[in-house]
């Protein structure tokens, strides 16, 4: 099972749902790095100026370093993704160089969002192959952290982008903003 991603499907001759999918949490991540990297150029190109990736969650700078080449590229000079940064320790990132010195860059937030649940009632649905295993897309978005909207002088919801990987589907979502100009450290709220 570890060696094949689509066993289960070989078995069963159906993909099973993400949810139940055991390599759920490994898969998707080049997919996710690939998107983070399309959001980062386009910005850059919009705002003509460098634009660099943070992540809410610690392992999002992890892994879109890992497959994003122009991150992994830079892994030992001037990082390009970095993890949110906070007043107090929440991960090991808190240790790290952080992006707080980058007074007037721009960067793409990304955060993952919930996916939908399967209904009661899905596997009848999933072994007919028929839709509706999902009940309504919830698309309920916490708030962005309140530090991070300290940090920036604007920021934008670019929207929420599914990742999708083949032959397994949408395994995971995740939203992305473009937060613009980061202030300086004098300038930014206490």
């Amino acid at each position: 099972l570890a060696l094949d991603a689509n066993l289960l499907t070989k078995i069963l001759h159906r993909t099973p749902p993400p949810d139940l999918d055991p390599l759920r949490r490994v898969l998707g991540w080049k997919e996710l790095a690939q998107i983070a990297g399309q959001e980062r150029r386009g910005l850059e190109r919009r705002a003509g100026k460098p634009v660099f990736i943070i992540g809410e969650h610690y392992g999002f700078p992890s892994e879109i370093t890992c497959y994003l080449p122009e991150a992994k590229s830079r892994v030992g000079g001037e990082p390009l993704v970095f993890c949110y940064a906070s007043r107090e320790p929440r991960n090991q990132f808190y240790f790290w160089p952080d992006y707080l010195g980058r007074t007037g860059q721009d960067a793409i937030f990304v955060r993952e969002v919930e996916r939908p649940k399967l209904r009661p009632g899905w596997i009848s649905a999933w072994w007919n192959h028929s839709n509706g295993l999902y009940l309504p897309d919830p698309l309920a978005t916490p708030a962005l952290p309140p530090e991070l909207l300290g940090q920036f002088e604007a920021i934008t919801d670019l929207g929420v982008k599914d990742v999708i990987y083949p032959n397994k589907g949408v395994l995971r979502r995740a939203q992305f903003f473009a937060c613009h100009n980061l202030r300086s450290a004098t300038d930014r709220p206490k």
